[in-house]
């Protein structure tokens, strides 16, 4: 994940099958070892894929960059996420909006669910 010039903050890998919850911890700490991966780093596993992410980053950090760098408020920007990695935002962002198919956890997190049947 570090490297001497460059860091990278997110490494999306994608299996074929969905990793079943009974397999997610032994896969985490045979990825944690075989790519040198440090304990500051986070694992989200939905489905087939395993996001990896140094702590610290993420779509919400970088909302509240954004919101700082333009003197805006939480509650005068919208979210639109539809993944279990969107619920950290949708639960901070007043105005925060899942579509009917996306995860439980990000329909839970949302203000608002849209197009649900």
């Amino acid at each position: 994940i570090y490297q001497k010039k460059h860091v990278i903050y997110k490494v999306t890998l994608c299996y074929q099958e969905a990793i079943e919850p009974k397999e997610q911890k032994t896969l985490i700490r045979t990825l944690s070892k075989r790519l040198g991966i440090p304990s500051e780093c986070q694992f989200l596993i939905e489905g087939e894929c395993v996001q990896i992410t140094a702590k610290g980053t993420g779509k919400l950090a970088g909302i509240l960059k954004m919101c700082e760098m333009c003197g805006w408020e939480r509650d005068e920007i919208a979210f639109f996420g539809d993944s279990d990695n969107d619920a950290e935002a949708m639960e901070a962002i007043p105005c925060s909006v899942a579509a009917g198919g996306s995860s439980e956890r990000a329909k839970k997190a949302a203000s608002y669910v849209v197009g649900e049947p």
